[in-house]
């Protein structure tokens, strides 16, 4: 198969992480333009990127829930101000697929109750085992992340440094 990676980043024209369930690859990733297939699960990928930017899954989703009071499907920021994604499911759950807010265009009920359609802003559209409603929510509710981390970050930066961090 010639779009197997054996590593992957998640970056800007990444559109969705979806479960592969296959014996030689864990994860089906939609980008912008193509599709490839990688050998980690959906969530080591949101774990990898997060260890490279200086974080962790766990302290992301604490300061997640710190800030929103969200417990549960935490929409996690993966790059400040520009890349977020949000999970279909529980982040554990075998068929947790992880959808970046930034190409969504709009949400649309399937053709039963526990299926949504994903139309993408490339024109792209997908299909996911989960409510549209659920997947509103979530849509929802990762821009009240969006909204609230850059708030904190403007914040941050508009603060003089200390003098104690200048020497």
């Amino acid at each position: 198969m010639n779009n197997y990676l054996s590593q992957y980043f998640i970056h800007l024209d990444t559109m969705a992480l979806l479960p592969a369930k296959h014996h030689l690859y864990g994860t089906h990733v939609v980008e912008f333009d193509k599709e490839v297939f990688v050998k980690d699960t959906p969530l080591d990928l949101i774990k990898g990127v997060l260890l490279h930017n200086y974080s962790s899954l766990e302290a992301t989703r604490r300061t997640v829930k710190l800030h929103t009071g969200y417990w549960k499907k935490v929409p996690i920021p993966i790059y400040l101000g520009e890349l977020y994604m949000f999970p279909t499911h529980a982040m554990v759950h075998f068929d947790c697929c992880w959808i970046a807010y930034h190409h969504v265009s709009e949400i649309r009920d399937g053709s039963h109750s526990e299926e949504a359609i994903v139309l993408f802003k490339n024109g792209q559209e997908i299909k996911f085992p989960v409510s549209a409603s659920s997947l509103r929510r979530q849509r929802k509710r990762t821009r009240v992340v969006k909204r609230n981390s850059v708030q904190i970050r403007e914040h941050m930066l508009r603060r003089p440094l200390s003098p104690k961090i200048l020497t």
